[in-house]
């Protein structure tokens, strides 16, 4: 469905105005009575590619322009029908980007599209065609193919019904040389016609005139309108320069045609003020074809129209302008007489003679009181007419002034409200208390927090005026938080979480909100996510995967810290038994595994703790024998340890170590060999023997990996004596505790050994860069032989001493320069340092 019938119809005149005479533009209807489709052909250059795909120019093309339902708030559709090489066009549709808002006529959309037909107008970015962008920006000296918006295109005498610009009444007149001052911002003409870009625009992405807020095309709309008001407006606005052929011959018709506007409307007033109101009529309709958009002239017009409709022109007779008075055939009969006397024939005319017997039949006192009682009654019937239609008037644009507001249109509601209280103001007698009343009304509307706070770009949330931008950020974040609360209720945590974070990001990026908002959201994230992990501790304790869940419920326990207390207590209390049940099962599970692949130490560390878990959850592990007899157990159990022993003596670690641990477990799975205290005693001093032979194994294999400059393995192994004694029970003795201390020393040394050792590589790697760096007479591949040495560590830096040969300049010289790492930054810098 298009637009409605009336609509079209208006949409059919402006087109037949603007386009009748047009030299390069023709549009016809091709749809619809009144037309909902147009036709328009362009007789002007522009490309297009031939069927081999060559580029040819071509003067001959044609668009559709289908006008849709909800137009002019839902732009036309506009498809080429004739092939054009354009980044703006596909067979589809021609992109017109931001040029269209509701304010635009078809008219000027079809002259916008002349122009990017002409190479005038086009995307630099995210165009549709991506050929012809890549083309129009690789040849921009090329464009544009013709000039289309450097003249006045339309019809001079059209005028298209758009509204009219409110400006404040001026009626002085402006001398010529202010005006060229305020043009004196568009004096850099520009001389080379280089093409314009649909990329920048003040009004829209879509069309980019250098240096001006306003496309050319509006420019010469303006012109042909008549609209000139505007247009001064437009060519005095400081913001940007507009460049554009036939600029001084517009300044020129806009400071001739203002100033003959306000003369003709200073003698409409004056014959207004006379009581000629069909005289003053003439003047206005006078200044709106001279310019369109002078200020207040519709409301002139109408109010003379009323006046002239129902009074005329109310004084005596019409007022004669010619510069001589005839004389009234009444009077000066004396004069007449004597020059009669004197011998001065008269002239004879028998059509007054008729004229004067006539009237000497009528009586006029009757027409002496009619005349008496117009001049009594028609000056207060015009007062009467011209204040009801201005409190008509003010009443009307007060109430376009309180719509304007609701919707957030506070520049023009400040604009109609300004005229209501002026025309408000301006009512002498009739309707003056209702004036008065509607004065006060329009004065604290004026006044109002909501009009000056919605003029500042600001918009009420919650009682608190923001900016606009703000607002609507503040706004989504309401709508997010209360998504996640509804999503958490729910127990959809993943999507609560989600909806939560994206209100945290919302909210740090504007820190001059309360921050306590943010501190609850936050809150929030670390509830639900604390649950989420919670009910994925379960799932993973129900499929046995024990370690799962203990980092799921570790993640709980770190998400719930940031909660209140209280809360913190109540969630720990169900989170600790699952938390430690998950644990005993895992070690139980760890030393089974561990045992099984002969990893002595580490399962009977497990089980140890596993143990003494189980105690702590009264769920100790029983072990049951499959039916072997005590003493063979016993036995097995002695000869094990026999046998760790004569390998711990032999420096055979390994074995010593394997058969500790299985007389450990022979220990642990049979606790009825030995009584319960000196099964824990035996325990201990196997866990010592096999804890030391794993240290002195070690312990050797990081002295060979350091002598060998393995670093990195030697750390590894390190890392591994480490462990074995923090996982041990033994851990707090004096013994290991010391082992342990020196253990991290070795580990730092060794790191450090590590560290210099990889800076050296990188040096020798790159040295031929850093010598030509500072070097630069040096070619890199005449340098050879690099000698890196380190030198010390001061503070946190560590300093090189580089050497190399360079043999590429005659006699072989040796190079040498300083270099330095920051352990801090990882950054490499040159080093003054001249001595070692």
């Amino acid at each position: 469905m298009s637009a409605d019938t009336q609509q079209l119809v208006v949409i059919c005149e402006e087109i037949e105005t603007y386009f009748a005479n047009h030299p390069f533009i023709a549009v016809r209807p091709a749809k619809g009575d009144p037309p909902d489709q147009y036709e328009a052909t362009y007789s002007i250059q522009g490309i297009c590619k031939d069927d081999s795909g060559r580029l040819q120019v071509s003067s001959h093309h044609v668009v559709s322009i289908a006008i849709p339902s909800g137009f002019p708030h839902i732009p036309p559709r506009c498809r080429p029908l004739t092939p054009i090489f354009h980044p703006d066009f596909d067979p589809a549709a021609i992109r017109l980007g931001g040029f269209w808002n509701n304010a635009r006529s078809l008219p000027e959309l079809i002259i916008f599209i002349g122009s990017m037909i002409s190479g005038e107008l086009f995307s630099k970015e995210h165009a549709p065609n991506q050929d012809a962008a890549a083309w129009y920006l690789g040849n921009t000296e090329k464009l544009p193919f013709s000039r289309l918006l450097n003249r006045s295109d339309a019809n001079p005498s059209a005028s298209l019904s758009t509204e009219r610009v409110a400006e404040p009444m001026e009626i002085n007149a402006i001398e010529e040389a202010e005006l060229l001052s305020d043009l004196s911002q568009i004096s850099r003409v520009r001389t080379a016609e280089s093409p314009t870009s649909q990329n920048d625009t003040s009004s829209t992405d879509h069309a980019e005139t250098p240096g001006s807020d306003i496309d050319l095309a509006t420019i010469w709309l303006l012109v042909g309108q008549k609209r000139f008001y505007q247009l001064r407006n437009i060519l005095k606005n400081p913001a940007g320069t507009i460049f554009f052929d036939g600029k001084e011959e517009v300044a020129d018709q806009i400071r001739t045609s203002i100033q003959a506007a306000r003369q003709i409307y200073k003698e409409g007033e004056d014959l207004e003020l006379r009581g000629l109101p069909a005289q003053a009529l003439e003047k206005f309709t006078a200044v709106e074809q001279l310019v369109s958009d002078f200020p207040k002239i519709d409301e002139d017009i109408r109010r003379t129209e009323q006046a002239k409709e129902l009074l005329g022109d109310w004084v005596q007779g019409k007022e004669d302008t010619s510069p001589q008075k005839t004389a009234s055939p009444l009077g000066k009969t004396g004069a007449n007489n004597k020059k009669q006397r004197a011998g001065t024939p008269l002239p004879v005319d028998r059509k007054p003679s008729r004229f004067f017997s006539s009237l000497q039949r009528i009586n006029f006192v009757p027409v002496a009181l009619f005349a008496g009682l117009l001049s009594v009654t028609v000056p207060p019937a015009y007062v009467y007419l011209s204040d009801t239609g201005r409190y008509d008037q003010a009443l009307r644009l007060y109430s376009e002034c309180t719509g304007h507001i609701h919707n957030r249109r506070f520049n023009e509601a400040t604009e109609d409200c300004s005229a209501a209280l002026k025309l408000a103001q301006d009512i002498t007698i009739f309707n003056k208390q209702e004036s008065n009343e509607l004065t006060g009304k329009i004065d604290a509307l004026l006044n109002s927090e909501d009009l000056r706070q919605g003029l500042a770009g600001n918009v009420l949330v919650n009682g608190a005026y923001f900016p606009q931008t703000l607002a609507e950020t503040l706004n989504s974040i309401r709508k997010t938080m209360d998504e996640g609360d509804r999503l958490a209720a729910g127990a959809h945590w993943e999507k609560a979480i989600e909806m939560y974070r994206n209100g945290i990001l919302k909210l740090e990026k504007e820190p001059q909100l309360d921050p306590s908002v943010l501190g609850d959201l936050k809150l929030k994230l670390h509830r639900v996510q604390s649950q989420l992990s919670i009910e994925k501790g379960i799932a993973a304790m129900q499929k046995k995967l024990w370690q799962q869940a203990i980092d799921h419920f570790d993640n709980a326990s770190t998400q719930i810290q940031p909660l209140p207390p209280d809360e913190q207590k109540d969630i720990r209390a169900s989170l600790q038994p699952q938390l430690d049940k998950s644990t005993f099962l895992l070690l139980k599970q760890q030393g089974d595994t561990l045992f099984a692949s002969a990893d002595w130490t580490g399962a009977f560390t497990s089980f140890q703790q596993a143990i003494n878990l189980g105690v702590k959850l009264d769920q100790a592990e029983e072990i049951t024998l499959n039916a072997i007899q005590t003493d063979i157990v016993r036995a097995d159990l002695y000869a094990t340890i026999k046998a760790g022993k004569v390998a711990f003596a032999k420096n055979e670690w390994n074995a010593a170590i394997e058969q500790f641990a299985r007389a450990s477990k022979i220990l642990m799975d049979n606790p009825q060999l030995l009584d319960q205290e000196d099964a824990a005693r035996n325990l201990r001093k196997l866990s010592r023997i096999m804890l030391q032979a794993s240290i002195i194994r070690d312990q050797q294999q990081v002295e060979k990996r350091i002598a060998e400059k393995q670093y990195r393995e030697a750390i590894k192994i390190l890392h591994q004596i480490a462990g074995y004694i923090d996982r041990s029970p033994l851990k707090a003795e004096k013994e290991f505790a010391e082992i342990r201390r020196k253990v991290g020393e070795t580990l730092a040394t060794t790191r450090e050994a590590q560290v210099i050792s990889d800076k050296k590589t990188y040096l020798e790697e790159h040295f031929r860069a850093f010598f030509a760096e500072n070097y630069p007479a040096a070619l890199p591949e005449s340098l050879t032989s690099p000698v890196i040495t380190f030198i010390k560590e001061e503070e946190d830096k560590l300093l090189f001493k580089m050497q190399c040969t360079e043999s590429g300049r005659g006699k072989p010289m040796n190079l040498i320069m300083y270099y330095s790492f920051a352990k801090t930054t990882g950054a490499w810098g040159f080093h003054s340092e001249t001595a070692e």
